[in-house]
């Protein structure tokens, strides 16, 4: 580094201090008067001319100026640093003895910036270069931090389609084929299913003070053991113990092979209660019942029968439910019409159409077919509800609730519930605690009744910290989900009719006129109309 700023120096000469002031050299800049107001007053030099010392910085000359005299034969090098706000960087400002003899050493330097907190990040080759050719009033960073890293949460990267989607193959007649659906995972036995891409937990920094930066903390993730699930020995690794089909449920791999039924559902097989996936290739008679934790195909009619699925629910042409027939999944039901059925899903629902039924749904309502007719009944969509017509011109009676999750509403109310009242109790109990701890602190010893009593206090505590701590992340989970639900809509392709009833956000509107392409969504705290 070559010297080009303007700088300053006290030269001190038969006991009298001489400023002299040396102007920049190429592009380098000069001094200011502030500059040397600061050096002067660092080193005890007090009463100045501040207008002779600004003639001379613009003369633009190296010039001089009596100080007045001094009872030390000389100064020695001034170093001034800086640390930046975010403690990273550490820049210094040297000023030059006043004679050769006081020149800068490396552990002036070092304990300069030291005094100055600096200790960390120290560029030594940089003191050393300066040592030998210094440079004065010129900014110099002799110091760095070391930049944290930030880590990754451990993930789990899965070899199966975790999100199948209800988007069946619409046919030229305008028909659905319910059958070529792919939302089935076939998986062979010995497949690897699953694997744990592990966490980092990435590497601390240091300030220029030496103060550690930890990184953030990071989320461990495992696998779990299950049934027809072969973990490898060091767990990060899952495979299918059986030929079957493999799903994603509540964050859980789930692995069932098939139960199959060639006929119908009826007098020949009683009821079906099965812990994988059942397919019938037939129809499920009035009266009969279909259980299964995995998912439910039925490739024929499903009359007024029950039908109970820990997965998805399909139905190959329709429900003819007789105001009897049930439908519930925790995941997606697709079926070609439903009639006269109550429909229970913890995903979306998906028909040609639905007429005089009651259906709830996690998700979102999809009839969207050539036909796709609302006609009827009461329609729950936690999400949006998307028809090509909703009601009928006879003005039937349809109501249709877009946002709607109660059971996640009441989830949520229960938790922020027990969350307040282990947070009061919190409160009535800490200070009981606290006060036993100091006793004992003190050197006191508890007798056998309070230090029963303590002990209850300290596992109250425990009990109502695990809860605040284990309740949170559900509660922000409930809160994004419920809060997602404003921007629901219900729309139609064609046209919806008078007798239609919209809810959201317990907002009613009543259809009064016939509306085509239409969508209907939640704006400035009412129900808007939006042609699309």
């Amino acid at each position: 580094m070559k010297q080009k700023n303007g700088f300053v120096q006290i030269k001190i000469t038969n006991s009298i201090a001489e400023l002299y002031i040396y102007p920049p050299e190429d592009e380098g800049l000069p001094v200011t008067v502030k500059d040397v107001e600061n050096y002067l007053s660092k080193e005890g030099f007090l009463g100045w001319n501040r207008e002779a010392i600004d003639d001379a910085i613009k003369s633009g000359k190296a010039t001089y100026i009596i100080l007045g005299s001094v009872s030390y034969p000389r100064l020695s090098g001034l170093l001034l640093t800086v640390i930046k706000d975010d403690h990273m960087s550490a820049v210094s400002r040297a000023y030059p003895p006043s004679d050769a003899s006081n020149a800068f050493t490396v552990d002036d330097i070092m304990d300069a910036l030291k005094a100055d907190g600096v200790t960390y990040g120290i560029d030594k080759d940089k003191v050393q270069e300066f040592v030998k050719n210094p440079v004065y009033m010129t900014d110099i960073e002799f110091a760095t931090g070391k930049k944290v890293r930030q880590g990754h949460d451990a993930k789990i990267e899965y070899y199966f389609n975790t999100h199948p989607t209800l988007k069946p193959r619409e046919n030229e007649n305008g028909t659905v084929d319910y059958h070529d659906l792919s939302i089935i995972n076939e998986v062979r036995k010995g497949d690897l299913v699953a694997k744990v891409i592990p966490a980092d937990r990435g590497e601390a920094g240091y300030d220029v003070s030496g103060h550690p930066i930890t990184p953030s903390p990071v989320k461990l993730r495992q696998l779990e053991p299950g049934p027809n699930i072969i973990l490898s020995e060091d767990r990060m690794e899952a495979y299918s113990g059986v030929t079957g089909h493999v799903m994603l449920t509540n964050g859980k791999i789930f692995i069932s092979d098939v139960y199959n039924i060639p006929a119908n559902v009826d007098n020949s097989t009683g009821d079906i209660h099965y812990s994988g996936n059942v397919h019938i290739k037939g129809n499920v008679r009035g009266g009969f019942q279909v259980t299964a934790e995995g998912d439910v195909i039925v490739d024929g009619v499903v009359e007024d029968a029950y039908i109970q699925s820990g997965g998805q629910i399909i139905i190959g042409h329709g429900l003819h439910g007789n105001g009897r027939g049930i439908l519930e999944a925790e995941g997606n039901i697709a079926c070609k019409f439903i009639e006269s059925g109550k429909i229970f899903s913890k995903g979306s629902v998906a028909a040609e159409s639905i007429i005089n039924s009651e259906v709830q749904a996690y998700e979102n309502v999809n009839v969207t077919t050539k036909k796709g007719l609302i006609a009827g009944g009461v329609i729950k969509a936690g999400g949006d509800v998307n028809a090509r017509y909703i009601g009928t011109e006879m003005g039937a009676q349809t109501i249709i609730e877009s946002g709607t999750n109660p059971d996640k509403k009441t989830e949520m109310d229960q938790l922020t519930k027990e969350t307040n009242d282990a947070q009061s109790q919190l409160d009535k109990l800490m200070p009981v605690l606290d006060a036993y701890k100091n006793l004992i602190n003190a050197g006191k010893k508890l007798d056998e009744k309070n230090a029963e009593y303590a002990r209850k206090v300290a596992t109250a505590v425990i009990d109502a910290q695990n809860k605040i701590t284990n309740n949170k992340p559900k509660i922000d989970e409930l809160k994004e989900l419920l809060n997602s639900s404003v921007n629901s809509s219900v729309s139609v392709s064609g046209s919806i009719y008078p007798g239609t009833t919209i809810v959201m956000s317990k907002i009613i509107r009543h259809i009064e006129k016939v509306y085509t392409h239409t969508r209907f969504s939640f704006q400035d705290g009412e129900i808007k109309a939006n042609v699309f």
